[in-house]
């Protein structure tokens, strides 16, 4: 099956999230610069946002994955 192009809506959730993945990568790499992103959260909620909603999609992907293994195992 072939992938459609992104739409503008999903290319721009992915921007966001972008974005706030570099504020991290910022912070952790640039001496001096502990707290940037906590800085930018309010700067850029956008991206926050984006990150805080990835958050809860790879906590609950996790679960349910570990309930279909589990369930596979008992079969």
């Amino acid at each position: 099956m072939a992938v459609k192009p992104l739409t503008a809506a999903q290319k721009k959730v992915i921007a966001a999230f972008a974005r706030w993945f570099v504020y991290g990568d910022i912070e952790a790499n640039i001496e001096g610069m502990k707290g940037f992103q906590k800085y930018m959260r309010k700067k850029d909620p956008e991206s926050a946002q984006a990150d805080r909603e990835f958050q809860k999609a790879v906590q609950r992907i996790r679960e349910e994955y570990l309930q279909s293994m589990e369930k596979s195992d008992g079969a």
